[in-house]
C-alpha cells in the first residue's frame, strides 16, 4: 500500500509547471505597463527565490551522482536527458535493493 509521498513528484511537477508559467507571464509582462500581470507578494517572492535555489541544489545533487559537473552537463547539451537518466538509475538501484514493483500515481 502506498504512503502519503506516493505521488510527491507527480503533484510537485504540476505545481512547478504552474510556477514556471507564472514566471514566464511575469517576464513577458516586464516593460509592458498595459499587461495584466500582478507582482508577487513579499512571501511569494521569497518562496520563488527559494524554489529557484532548491531547483539548483536538486540538479547539483543529480550531477554529483553522475560524477559530472553540473555546468559541464549543461554545456554538453540536452541536460534533461542526463538528469532523467540519473533519476532512473537511482530508482532502479533502490528498486533492486528493496524488491519494489513499479506503481503509477
Amino acid at each position: 500500500m502506498p504512503n502519503m509521498s506516493y505521488c510527491r513528484f507527480h503533484n510537485t511537477l504540476l505545481d512547478l509547471q504552474d510556477c514556471h508559467n507564472a514566471i514566464m507571464e511575469m517576464i513577458e509582462a516586464t516593460g509592458d505597463c498595459e499587461a495584466d500581470c500582478e507582482t508577487l507578494s513579499r512571501d511569494e517572492l521569497r518562496a520563488a527565490q527559494e524554489l529557484a535555489a532548491t531547483a539548483v541544489r536538486f540538479l547539483e545533487t543529480l550531477s554529483e551522482y553522475t560524477g559530472r559537473d553540473c555546468e559541464d552537463i549543461f554545456a554538453a547539451g540536452q541536460p534533461e536527458n542526463v538528469f532523467q537518466d540519473a533519476i532512473t538509475l537511482i530508482n532502479q538501484e533502490l528498486s533492486e535493493c528493496n524488491g519494489d514493483e513499479d506503481d503509477d500515481c
